[in-house]
């Protein structure tokens, strides 16, 4: 077996590894448009297996991305930024009819790659849509908590991160392009638009960090949970970045990164985007006394045997890291033929994923360890309330 792996830094650092270790693939193509950087981050990681081969590549160029697609039975696509890169990976594995994982939480993104489900079932390709931590691990553990229950009524899900673990520069464009811009959460059949990083604050506990307000911000989980997990009549994504300077960082250089007009540095014009994102990621990188911790929470609401329940899944650890790994995991059970369902599918699909073995997969890596409680709910008094 041969995957191909889109991207070699952020997020690709832990699932290339990975890759290599799990034994499944005789090799492992790394895909990068600068091969070059890519070699002393291979190394760094540890990776200097003869199985892997670095090779040029730029997924805007959809002849080669599907040529070299082609030549593997796998893709996992952790190239950034996703707003950039998400769409032309999808739309080639569908043409190369090649099975692809892919860590996109651009929502926006996410939208216009569901629309490809119908291609991709003609195709006979299976497409993982957004398997990383948030939405990934986040999605897969509503499932879980959703086959447990009689009827859904609402999932919530959350995560913290920190800035000084925010990334390299592809990250930085990612987060100043979407979290900040549009946010919405799903209501009984519809979207309703919020505004990002500043409605829905809420105060809710997490292992390890303990109480923290998150808030609404720009994510996929609404729109994939409303559709996917049946009966549900509720369902958002709430998140904030610690310190929480961060958040007004990030909505801040969010509109400069959207802006048509050039930031003028040393008197020369450059790209709004590439001056917020490398501000962004220059200022998260001085951070080395905030530690990396971050956390994810997973709360599916409805009925067990006739009484109203709170199904509650959370984790701490580095939301980068967490990240990685499901794309890994996601490409073994591709390859394992675990996924065989052609179409664009979210983790949370029903049977498309089975979120069981997912978890203990993701147990075994030993990259955070979930836990669960489940405690009453009394419907009445908490609504729905966004």
């Amino acid at each position: 077996m041969q995957v191909l792996v889109l991207g070699s830094c952020g997020m690709a650092a832990p699932a290339i590894p990975d890759l290599v270790q799990q034994g499944m693939f005789r090799r492992i193509t790394v895909a990068t448009r600068h091969p070059e950087r890519a070699e002393d981050t291979l190394a760094a990681l540890g990776v200097s297996s003869s199985r892997v081969d670095l090779v040029r590549l730029d997924v805007q160029d959809h002849s080669a991305l599907v040529a070299t697609m082609q030549r593997h039975h796998v893709t996992c696509n952790l190239a950034g930024p996703n707003y950039r890169n998400a769409v032309p990976a999808a739309r080639a594995a569908i043409v190369a009819r090649v099975p692809l994982v892919d860590v996109s939480d651009d929502w926006e993104s996410t939208l216009e790659i569901l629309g490809m489900h119908e291609a991709a079932v003609a195709a006979g390709v299976p497409i993982l849509l957004g398997l990383g931590a948030s939405p990934g691990v986040t999605n897969v553990l509503a499932r879980y908590g959703a086959n447990q229950l009689d009827r859904v009524d609402e999932v919530r899900t959350s995560w913290i991160m920190r800035g000084s673990d925010a990334g390299g520069p592809a990250l930085a464009a990612h987060l100043l392009y979407s979290l900040p811009q549009r946010a919405f959460y799903y209501h009984e059949g519809a979207m309703v638009e919020v505004k990002a990083f500043e409605d829905g604050k809420e105060v809710i506990e997490y292992p390890v960090l303990g109480p923290v307000e998150v808030m609404h911000i720009g994510h996929p989980e609404p729109f994939t949970l409303g559709r996917f997990i049946e009966g549900v009549r509720y369902a958002d994504d709430k998140a904030t970045f610690l310190p929480v300077e961060v958040n007004r960082m990030i909505v801040d250089l969010g509109q400069i990164a959207r802006s048509e007009h050039p930031v003028l540095v040393d008197d020369r014009p450059v790209d709004p985007m590439e001056f917020a994102a490398r501000y962004f990621y220059e200022t998260c990188k001085r951070m080395v006394d905030v530690p990396k911790t971050g956390a994810l929470r997973t709360e599916v609401r409805g009925v067990h045997r006739g009484r109203p329940v709170r199904m509650i899944y959370s984790a701490a650890g580095r939301i980068s890291t967490g990240t990685g790994y499901p794309c890994s995991i996601g490409a073994h059970l591709l390859a394992a033929g675990l996924v065989t369902r052609p179409g664009v599918w979210p983790p949370e699909a029903r049977d498309v994923l089975d979120p069981e073995f997912f978890l203990r997969a993701v147990e075994v890596r030993k990259i955070g360890e979930v836990s669960e409680e489940i405690v009453d709910w009394d419907r009445e008094t908490a609504g729905a309330a966004a």
